[in-house]
């Protein structure tokens, strides 16, 4: 259980204590809780990188090394604390020689580099993930002798001030306390729940919030818990109680950040902004642990043949149907080259929850890649999605930005307990818009058309 409880947000990463011990006790002033670490040996940091952390107070000289010795040491211990797949990470360089160029006879004095540079520098060669997700900022480190009287209040405020210039960093962090915060809310409605549990018994307050929780449990999962599934049925029940915490929270934190937020975007939004957007909108990881087939689950045709046994048509009959092209086209090569075909399951989630599901329910469509999106068919049985960015890339796919295209005719079933393998799991559809993709292919198969003879 303590293990829950390893996500600081807040690093100090100092060796001196005439320094670190004024910065700690700025932080503990702003009710600001942090870890520290001294940094002069390796071996006591942690096990692995924190995704936690948001903010590091950043010493560059953590032994006796100065120079490039130094910057390396110092890049070292940053990245075993700080994950190289977090994000947003304001680093805030906390050193007394930040501005001090470095040494170097084959460089002249007037293009050496400063200290702070180089630990930038040498930090961004050892792990380049971090030069887009890193915002550095330097703060002011007086020499001993010469420090105000006044230097933890001095700290406090400047702390407060170069946090404040970020603001679009400040309105995400804000945004991660109210997740936290409605976080507890929910801990605290479920200790009110377990309360009425152990009421007028000897049951402990432990006991009644496994009540509460086995009766969450059970209750998503709606006739089919067992040991293996428990825990998502769990996760997800306490995740539909934080979005409604989250839709009915208090935004006053957020109203620092109104001025700029209602500015609007530029009017030319760059390249690749929109596609990523919709990626976090539209998509998401497959579950590789869930059943064989869950609902949006999008998978990849591995191999055409068992396609075309499944579907009664080919892999280019597909292609063809859902493009705008003809054989004759010039673009036709580019098009069938380049379009990946795919299946998304659409089975009622009710009815996968309830486990009243005898057959997966498979659309067939393409991967499109972004260049050719102005060649999707955009009428009649066709249905596509918005670019967006494909984060999982494949051997014969790229990471790229892509649409999807479905077919309404080239529908099947297979029984729910099974597991083809010549389809493979590759990402997954948010709620939404498979939903909308379900409506759709429902309204299509039921529209009415006959024949009548006039009077």
């Amino acid at each position: 259980m303590i293990n829950a409880l390893a996500q600081p947000s807040v690093c100090v990463v100092d060796n001196e204590e005439e320094d670190y011990g004024p910065l700690l006790s700025a932080l503990n002033d702003l009710n600001i809780g942090c870890v520290h670490f001294k940094g002069d040996n390796v071996a006591e940091l942690p096990e692995a990188p924190w995704s936690s952390v948001r903010l590091v107070f950043q010493d560059l000289h953590l032994t006796a090394d100065t120079g490039k010795n130094a910057a390396s040491h110092a890049a070292n211990v940053f990245r075993k604390i700080v994950s190289k797949d977090t994000a947003p990470v304001v680093v805030v360089i906390w050193s007394k020689y930040a501005a001090d160029p470095v040494a170097d006879g084959k460089i002249p004095a007037e293009e050496q580099k400063s200290e702070a540079e180089l630990f930038r520098d040498t930090l961004q060669a050892a792990e380049p993930a971090f030069a887009e997700r890193l915002v550095y900022i330097e703060m002011s480190k007086p020499k001993q002798g010469d420090r105000p009287e006044d230097w933890v209040e001095q700290l406090r405020h400047d702390i407060a001030t170069h946090l404040e210039q970020k603001k679009s960093v400040g309105a995400l962090l804000q945004w991660e306390s109210m997740v936290c915060a409605a976080g507890v809310g929910i801990s605290s409605e479920l200790t009110l729940i377990a309360q009425r549990a152990t009421a007028g018994g000897e049951a402990s307050l432990s006991d009644g919030l496994r009540i509460a929780m086995q009766v969450l449990a059970r209750s998503h999962a709606e006739g089919t818990l067992s040991p293996a599934n428990a825990p998502s049925h769990l996760n997800s029940a306490l995740a539909q109680l934080l979005v409604d915490h989250l839709e009915h929270a208090s935004v006053d934190d957020l109203v620092v950040h109104g001025e700029w937020l209602a500015q609007g975007a530029p009017d030319n939004v760059p390249a690749g902004v929109s596609p990523r957007l919709n990626s976090l909108f539209l998509t998401s990881h497959s579950n590789p642990q869930g059943a064989p087939f869950l609902p949006g689950t999008v998978y990849a045709v591995t191999q055409p043949d068992q396609f075309t046994a499944t579907f009664g048509q080919d892999v280019d009959c597909l292609k063809l149907t859902c493009s705008s092209l003809s054989h004759k086209s010039p673009d036709w090569g580019a098009w069938k080259a380049q379009t990946r075909p795919v299946l998304v399951e659409l089975s009622p989630t009710c009815d996968v929850a309830n486990n009243k599901r005898y057959t997966a329910i498979l659309l067939a469509g393409l991967v499109v890649p972004a260049t050719l999106e102005n060649r999707i068919c955009k009428r009649g049985p066709c249905w596509s999605l918005p670019s967006f960015g494909l984060r999982w890339p494949r051997d014969d796919f790229a990471v790229q930005d892509a649409s999807l295209v479905f077919c309404s005719r080239f529908q099947a079933t297979l029984r729910q307990d099974s597991k083809p393998t010549w389809m493979a799991p590759w990402f997954r559809l948010r709620e939404l818009p498979t939903s909308a993709l379900r409506n759709w292919q429902a309204a299509t198969a039921s529209r009415v058309g006959y024949v009548s003879a006039g009077t």
